[in-house]
């Protein structure tokens, strides 16, 4: 079956069924989504959480793995509380956190939950640095401790 061909049938409800005609609306595809993907060349920054489950209460080990494999795809991730920020290509983006997935795994986790929240621009290039300068920038000297 050809994916670009997939469609589906919408029937009103109600009435009789002489009464009641099939209407054909496409649906979209992934097939189309992923080539605009693939065409725009899409660089993204992504804050994300993998957390392992089942490996008891302490994660810094799984943690730090996780960064070292970041570090290895050249995503410039930024460690905070809650996890970490990565940019980069969006295809190279996903294979690190895929890896990522894959070196927790051999660790012994035998799941791993992970939260992705992400932005892209096609308008210009955005690093970490720059989104955080801006709004520093704003902020002035009302992040600076009071004498």
């Amino acid at each position: 079956m050809d994916v670009g061909s997939v469609s589906q049938t919408l029937r009103p409800r109600g009435g009789n069924r002489a009464a009641r005609t099939a209407v054909r609306k496409p649906t979209n595809t992934l097939v189309n989504f992923h080539y605009i993907v693939e065409d725009l060349n899409m660089r993204v920054i992504a804050d994300i959480s993998v957390v392992p489950l089942g490996v008891g209460v302490s994660l810094s080990q799984y943690i730090a793995e996780c960064e070292r494999v970041l570090l290895a795809a050249g995503l410039n991730p930024k460690l905070h509380a809650y996890g970490t920020n990565v940019e980069g290509e969006w295809d190279a983006v996903f294979a690190a956190l895929r890896a990522c997935h894959e070196a927790v795994h051999s660790m012994g986790a035998p799941r791993v939950n992970t939260s992705v929240r992400l932005g892209t621009r096609t308008d210009q290039v955005e690093t970490i640095e720059s989104r955080l300068s801006s709004v520093l920038e704003l902020v002035g000297d009302a992040v600076s401790p009071k004498e």
